[in-house]
């Protein structure tokens, strides 16, 4: 089963667009600018697509970006080939939240029409990853639609040990990207610190941040704000070493910029609690309805009653103070993790919407798109 995979930004390996297919072949890649600017980058992107699926030898293509639906589907619809469309969440959403430039609003109605008539009428299958998500597509009338959760393989829990719950120091923080545009959380961890230094029966805490900094710029932002012995920050590491920095952190916090609005919220992957279920560090979680619902089910975190800074900081002061609890909802995770939330299990679910897609008959003699 030959899948090409788009992968435009090159941060994927080879099989990242479509993982768990036997043969997946990285498509063109390309990094536009702004405005402007993106025109000549982007037609070049187009080109290299239409190239690449009339000539080459391929079953379909796995399309994860918008922006390369447009080529995809002429080349397909030329190859009678079909395109399965891997989305986030709506395009139309991801403009209003990254690209508040005047004038979007009519771009953003523009890309909303073209994306429903793509799901409705001329993909072959699209793949989400929130349960809420698949729901909206299909209530808009997608005709093939499932959730695909962007969970971590088993390998990535391997160096899991469970630990003695420590009553103290407690390491709070989050692994993973902070971006000055969006807040991804940054304002609600140093806000932990200065509430604790305030509350009359403050836990010890320790704040960890590891990942990479957008722009680079923020990280000294960052660390000028949080002149503090008890922060630590680290740049991005290799996606190897993650785990490792989870075995440092007795708390994972998983906000998204209560302080400036949530704005991300809608569009947060569930990626973060999974690794940090993988790696049996109990949860502080404030998100989307499907992830807390999630989070609520399993037992391995603690989602705010209150939605704010506030109900924040008081759930992680419940975690910290309460070293069994601690340990009770890290196991509840990593256990969840190892039955059912793992890339494993996924990958058959992705093989078998394919096989489905392509009416393939197991022997390798055609497929009947």
């Amino acid at each position: 089963m030959v899948v090409v995979g788009g992968d435009r930004e090159g941060k994927g390996e080879v099989g990242a667009a479509a993982p768990g297919l036997s043969d997946a072949r990285r498509g063109p890649r390309s990094q536009p600018g702004r405005g402007l600017r993106q025109l000549p980058a982007l037609l070049l992107y187009w080109l290299g697509v239409v190239r690449l699926l009339v000539a080459g030898d391929f079953a379909a293509y796995h399309c994860n970006r918008f922006d390369a639906l447009v080529p995809a589907l002429l080349a397909c619809l030329v190859r009678r080939r079909p395109v399965v469309y891997d989305l986030h969440t709506s395009y139309a959403d991801r403009l209003r939240i990254h690209d508040r430039q005047p004038g979007m609003r009519l771009v953003r109605a523009l890309v909303a029409a073209a994306e429903g008539i793509a799901v409705r009428r001329l993909v072959a299958h699209s793949f989400t990853d929130s349960a809420a998500f698949t729901e909206a597509l299909r209530t808009r009338g997608a005709h093939s639609v499932s959730t695909l959760v962007n969970v971590p393989r088993l390998a990535f829990g391997r160096a899991f040990r469970e630990r003695e719950a420590r009553a103290a120091p407690v390491v709070v923080g989050r692994i993973g990207a902070f971006s000055a545009q969006l807040g991804q959380g940054v304002d609600d961890l140093l806000h932990l610190l200065r509430r604790n230094d305030e509350d009359a029966r403050p836990a010890d805490l320790r704040l960890l941040l590891v990942g990479n900094f957008v722009p680079s710029t923020y990280r000294e932002e960052v660390a000028a704000r949080a002149a503090d012995g008890r922060v630590e920050i680290h740049d991005y590491v290799p996606h190897e070493e993650v785990p490792g920095w989870y075995g440092r952190l007795d708390v994972a916090v998983v906000t998204y910029d209560v302080a400036g609005g949530a704005r991300y919220s809608r569009l947060a992957s569930a990626q973060k609690v999974f690794e940090a279920m993988a790696m049996g560090v109990p949860l502080v979680l404030l998100a989307n309805p499907y992830m807390e619902e999630l989070v609520r089910q399993v037992g391995c975190g603690v989602v705010p009653a209150r939605r704010d800074l506030e109900g924040v900081y008081q759930a992680v002061l419940r975690l910290a103070l309460d070293p069994e609890l601690r340990r009770r909802m890290g196991r509840a995770g990593r256990d969840a993790f190892v039955e059912r939330f793992h890339w494993e299990r996924e990958e058959r679910e992705i093989r078998a919407a394919y096989r489905r897609i392509l009416e393939y008959d197991g022997a390798g003699e055609g497929y009947r798109p």
